[in-house]
């Protein structure tokens, strides 16, 4: 039996900066490096010194809040490997760029192109298929498998020198495109600690509930002759609205940048992480989308100024080419008709979170938020625990007076090993041979 710590460097108490190091005598493993768009909060509270002594590190999916901070690991001094997907591996480079945009207009430069080009990627699926054990370094065994999240995204089950512990990345049983899995039972023996995506904190409605309340927002706002204003991210949550409102709304005109389409197109390509039928609803939804388009261009019935839902690839409102399409509607004289969905987190410095604080002002447009599900909220959070039975648990991805509920919740129900910390903090954990 020998102690092992598990030190949050962020993420856990907040919203953004997902990052985890695992040490157990001189074996140390990182588990994902992300940034958070909060003036002063931008990066991990890392430990300069423990950062090149690093044995190994992985990357639970491409998102910034999960990625960011990677780049900066390199110029700290760490050299070792990167485990990822090749799926998480081909969208870094949008993310980084998207990233370094904004730490311009902060007039900040985090790293540069060539601290990117020195990470080294190793990849999971090479190492071994899903849910099957590997030497990712001496003294580290690891296996893997889809969390539901978006493409390319993985939970990461570790034994760092007999410490196991598992890292849920962010992770939804409750998407309609994309797959989702957890360790076998067996694997899970003597299982010291859970980091589990427990965003939606004590929250207990499922999709389905939200994908109604959606529709019926979507409809109402149309009935009075608005358009709706839909800001989703490019990948996961984007497009896989883009096909439930294809078949929820037939109805309804849907506007989407080409980018979102290729976007879609592009899902279609990668059936290894998508459900039985996803490839058949995302062809469906793609011609749709491309046949209406050349309606419309043809001078079809469809009025140019017909109410609309308008997929905008930005979730946060930061380009201005989304904030160009908010005013024309939100400035109009009509702008009472229409409404803006946010369908995810809002950061509080950016665009979208500003006209959130303005919800309640002048000229009265809608602004909604009805949060889809990409993480996990309190039911799924338990099941999970009756999967996994971690000996504790550290809920993530959620501020903290979220997560003290949350715990509350599981401790009601049974549960007592749950614990809530913030970045900077540490967590004591016992490695135990399996019996």
């Amino acid at each position: 039996m020998g102690v092992a710590t598990l030190e949050v460097w962020g993420g856990a108490g907040e919203h953004g900066r997902a990052c985890y190091r695992v040490a157990n005598g001189p074996i140390s493993v990182l588990l994902d490096c992300g940034g958070k768009r909060t003036a002063g909060e931008e990066y991990p509270l890392w430990k300069p010194e423990a950062v090149p002594k690093l044995t190994t590190a992985f990357l639970s999916h491409a998102h910034e809040d999960h990625s960011a901070g990677l780049p900066i690991l390199h110029r700290m001094g760490y050299r070792g490997d990167v485990w990822t997907t090749r799926a998480t591996a081909r969208r870094l480079a949008s993310t980084y760029r998207s990233w370094r945009q904004y730490a311009a207009g902060r007039s900040e430069t985090p790293f540069h192109d060539g601290d990117e080009g020195q990470l080294r990627f190793r990849y999971l699926e090479d190492a071994a298929p899903e849910g099957e054990w590997f030497e990712a370094a001496p003294d580290v065994q690891a296996c893997w498998g889809p969390s539901g999240h978006m493409i390319g995204s993985v939970w990461i089950l570790l034994d760092v020198a007999g410490c196991k512990v598992f890292y849920s990345g962010d992770y939804t049983s409750e998407s309609s495109l994309l797959r989702a899995g957890l360790p076998a039972p067996d694997q899970c023996n003597n299982l010291e600690a859970a980091i589990v995506d427990a965003a939606y904190g004590v929250r207990t409605d499922s999709q389905a509930d939200v994908v109604a309340q959606l529709v019926g927002k979507i409809r109402e706002v149309g009935e009075r002759g608005g358009h709706v204003l839909l800001p989703v991210p490019l990948h996961g949550r984007g497009p896989e609205l883009l096909v439930l409102l294809a078949e929820a709304l037939p109805e309804s005109r849907l506007v989407g940048e080409e980018a979102l389409l290729q976007g879609l197109a592009a899902l279609r390509e990668e059936s290894a992480w998508l459900l039985p039928d996803a490839v058949e609803r995302i062809g469906r939804a793609v011609d749709r989308l491309r046949r209406q388009a050349v309606a419309e261009s043809e001078g079809s019935s469809t009025a140019a100024g017909s109410p609309a839902i308008l997929f905008v690839p930005d979730a946060q409102l930061q380009t201005e080419r989304a904030q160009a399409i908010y005013r024309r509607l939100f400035e109009s004289n009509d702008a009472a008709a229409h409404a803006v969905i946010f369908t995810g987190h809002v950061y509080g410095d950016s665009y979208a979170g500003k006209l959130v604080d303005r919800a309640g002002e002048r000229p009265p447009c809608g602004i909604h938020r009805i949060p889809y599900k990409i993480h996990q909220g309190l039911p799924e959070v338990w099941r999970m625990l009756e999967r996994l039975k971690p000996r504790a648990l550290l809920p993530v991805h959620a501020d903290k007076e979220k997560t003290d509920r949350l715990v509350e919740a599981l401790a009601e129900r049974g549960y007592a090993g749950a614990v809530s910390l913030a970045p900077g903090q540490a967590a004591t954990l016992t490695a135990e041979a399996d019996a």
